[in-house]
């Protein structure tokens, strides 16, 4: 399997990841997140690259990762051991550069934000003195002895963490300095509509109901809605935030977004989780509501209520 396609393979099915990729096309740092965390990146947190060398086994293991400051204290934790000689020689050409440029993927597997990331000189060359001579570190199968020794990297990363037969190991922490950003405009064509999702847009609980639509537009084909609507009192108002149907069963979505991008000061964890709680009581009333329509026969329409579909 050649790097790339490892790579592509590796971005659809992992959550989160961190990759390193330098080839004759150029070198390029790739972080997929949650959109909500990406947005923070974007915003300005900080976040600062993680590495780790254990040599305390047969074998020399390599761990990478990245902290990402979307909360002040609860931040995000990515890691992941590197395996491939691709991933060593592809780092070190990286911590040789002054800068390179960074890709921030959604849970879509989208890019939807480039820039350049640059670090500290002395930095950088800390790193290449940690990374040493590539041709020593381990390259094979993610092993039991490779996940026991990622355990020791994120041990010796969040101590307060529990873990079985873990050790110190060396780790070096280094932060990124981001500057000439694009946002991506990213256009779904599907059966229904066309949907247009940038990430910064100040409307984040559209956004979102866009993802959720282009997500299940391949499953549910022409029986897929966004912001059906019913009559009521000779009005028109919002049925669910997204129906689906097909010959077994029928769903009703309510997307409620976290605030990023439109909100005006920094949150607490506390008033964070507090927020959630609401909109999901919210999004059941709501969704109870959609229900006992449903119930009752109530005929729902499309968006601009030209026909019926239920």
């Amino acid at each position: 399997m050649k790097d790339a396609e490892r790579i592509y393979q590796e971005l659809v099915n992992e959550n989160t990841s961190i990759w390193y990729v330098a080839d004759n096309f150029g070198s390029k740092i790739m972080i997929k997140a949650p959109s909500s965390t990406v947005k923070a990146i974007i915003s300005g947190c900080n976040v600062v690259f993680l590495f780790g060398k254990d040599s305390q086994m047969d074998k020399i293991y390599f761990h990478t990762g990245v902290k990402i400051y979307d909360d002040i204290i609860n931040y995000l934790l990515i890691t992941g051991t590197h395996r491939f000689v691709q991933e060593h020689e592809s780092l070190r050409a990286i911590m040789e550069e002054n800068t390179t440029v960074i890709e921030l993927y959604n849970e879509l597997d989208v890019c939807v934000a480039i820039a350049h990331v640059s670090f500290n000189k002395n930095d950088r060359e800390s790193i290449l003195r940690m990374i040493g001579n590539t041709q020593e570190l381990y390259v094979g199968d993610f092993t039991k002895e490779a996940a026991s020794s990622l355990d020791s990297f994120d041990y010796s990363l969040d101590k307060s963490r529990d873990y079985l037969e873990v050790r110190d190991i060396k780790i070096s922490s280094i932060e990124g300095h981001f500057s000439e950003w694009k946002i991506m405009k990213s256009i779904f064509v599907g059966f229904n509509e066309v949907n247009e999702i940038q990430i910064d847009d100040i409307e984040e609980g559209r956004t979102l109901e866009k993802q959720i639509w282009v997500s299940l537009e391949s499953l549910f084909n022409y029986n897929l809605y966004k912001n059906p609507k019913i009559k009521h009192k000779k009005r028109e108002r919002e049925f669910t935030d997204i129906l689906a149907f097909y010959d077994k069963g029928i769903f009703l979505i309510e997307s409620k977004a976290l605030a990023v991008i439109s909100s005006t000061n920094e949150k607490s964890i506390d008033r964070k989780v507090a927020n959630i709680k609401k909109q999901i009581r919210t999004g059941i009333k709501q969704l109870v509501g959609a229900k006992k329509n449903l119930d009752n026969n109530v005929d729902v329409y499309d968006y601009d209520v030209s026909s019926r579909i239920v």
